[in-house]
């Protein structure tokens, strides 16, 4: 890729282009919700098609871009098993924004758009009906720094394809791996022109990429070797707190120490954006539904299920909350990490039902593996400093865990073998109701428990908030292998902290 007018911008590669090109050829389905069809169109005639008709309407557009992770699909050179793109976005650039009309007069444009691609019907001459069947969601914003609008058109897949008109944006990207912007005028115009000639090494299209990042090279650097890399993360609605989660569940590590020092200014314009606990719930719900699949490497020896996958999204998201959070009071922060319990209890009780027979495994790593059963699965726990109702220290673990799970020991007719594993500590019941401390759990809780075959009893805890926790427990015959057949897991949480 050759310099051009700025450090921030490079003309594409012919493999590049032709990776465009192919993306651009491929069909895109939005589905309809309902009774409503689906339609399927190729990406090109979409863009083609909005832009010859905002052109026609006197819509006074700039360019046509290709953004986000789509565009870092195109740009990466490494191999791309492990790139995928989740959301097509597209922006049209607007000069001049005289009054917020014109975002009313694009909509309508964009709605004609997709009524040329359904069936004659008068039902979808009504706004209300495209609104209704292929509208996912819509935002507007007009302030001092931003003015915008965006509408999202839904794909079961997760793949929505997002049309964003955009007269001014502050800021347009989280973090480096995205940050980039393909400039499709030149594309278009070529498809226009000649829309038989297939490209080759001697002739194709000069098109033009723009990293927001500012610094192009460094920022094609950091996506071709999985490095996470922002600059001011206060600026990003949610802080670009769910992504960082994201990069890091996909095994992208630190550029440099200062990232890790930003994660408090994630979780606080995290916070800021999602105050109480339903505005956190939806928007984690909402995020896993549209960009955490099934990874884009998995194999028949190693398959990671979408529940498992996104089982360790929301330990990691627990994680950083926990270790960087500084705007919150312990209440607070303790009705934040109780919800992310309850996710994760569902996301259990959701694999449970999907795969029976199977079990969640602990890799060596802490996350949740393959679909196997638990002969080897060794101790674990959550790594947790400070939250009410406990106290005592612990050690942080390298990477955040899952369920404290434990193997029970051989023994006539077999046993039931139970783990304790908690937000906050850990302890392994025997038995006989005691305790069996590890050294990297924390004390027994004040008040305490116990536990034994037929009873378990839980002492008030007076000013003390309950923890969080799951019981696990593995029924495990004197046959390893037949314990593996037979063997049963169930999962219950206590009552949740009130918040």
């Amino acid at each position: 890729m050759a310099n051009t007018y700025s450090s921030s911008y490079k003309v594409l590669s012919f493999d590049q282009c032709s990776k465009l090109d192919n993306l651009m050829q491929k069909d895109i389905v939005i589905h309809g919700q309902g009774t409503y069809p689906d339609i399927t169109v190729t990406l090109k005639d979409f863009v083609m098609d909005l832009k010859s008709r905002l052109q026609k309407e006197n819509v006074p557009l700039e360019y046509v871009r290709l953004n986000g992770s789509a565009s870092s699909f195109v740009i990466a050179s490494r191999q791309a098993d492990d790139i995928g793109y989740n959301d097509l976005d597209l922006i049209f650039g607007l000069k001049t924004v005289e009054d917020e009309a014109i975002f009313a007069q694009v909509r309508e444009i964009l709605y004609s758009t997709l009524r040329a691609l359904l069936p004659e019907d008068p039902i979808f001459e009504q706004d209300s009906a495209i609104d209704d069947g292929f509208v996912q969601k819509m935002v507007k914003i007009s302030n001092h720094n931003d003015c915008w609008s965006l509408i999202s058109l839904h794909n079961n897949q997760g793949k929505n394809i997002e049309v964003k008109y955009v007269h001014k944006m502050k800021r347009q990207y989280e973090f480096s791996v995205d940050s980039f912007q393909i400039e499709l005028d030149s594309l278009l115009e070529y498809y226009e022109c000649k829309p038989d000639v297939e490209f080759s090494k001697d002739f194709y299209p000069c098109v033009r990429a723009e990293s927001k990042y500012g610094k192009f090279d460094e920022a094609l650097f950091h996506l071709n070797n999985k490095l996470i890399a922002t600059l001011r993360p206060e600026e990003i609605r949610g802080g670009g707190l769910l992504k960082y989660c994201n990069l890091l569940l996909n095994n992208y590590n630190l550029a440099d120490s200062d990232i890790k020092n930003l994660e408090r200014y994630m979780c606080s314009r995290f916070f800021i954006d999602f105050p109480d606990a339903n505005s956190q719930q939806n928007k984690l719900q909402a995020y896993m539904r549209t960009h955490i699949h099934e990874p884009h490497c998995n194999s028949e020896h190693n398959r990671i299920t979408v529940e498992q996958h996104r089982i360790n999204f929301i330990i990691i998201v627990k994680r950083v909350i926990d270790e960087s959070t500084v705007c919150l009071m312990n209440i607070e922060r303790a009705c934040t990490l109780s919800l992310l319990d309850n996710l994760i209890n569902e996301l259990v009780r959701s694999y449970m039902a999907k795969y029976p027979g199977k079990y969640l495994e602990t890799a060596d790593s802490g996350y949740f593996s393959d679909l196997s059963s638990m002969n080897s699965i060794s101790p674990s726990h959550f790594s947790r400093s400070s939250s009410p109702g406990f106290s005592g220290s612990s050690s942080r673990s390298p990477s955040p865990a899952t369920f404290a799970l434990r193997n029970g020991g051989g023994g006539a007719g077999g046993h039931n073998a139970s783990c304790y594993a908690t937000g906050n500590a850990g302890m392994t019941y025997t038995n006989n109701g005691g305790y069996q401390n590890h050294s990297h759990f924390m004390q027994r809780p004040p008040g305490g428990f116990s536990r034994n075959k037929h009873h378990h009893k839980q002492h008030n805890y007076q000013n003390h908030a309950p923890p969080q926790r799951y019981f696990v427990s593995h029924y495990h015959s004197q046959n390893a292998e037949a314990a593996a057949a037979v063997g049963s897991m169930y999962l219950e949480q206590s009552p949740a902290l009130a918040c």
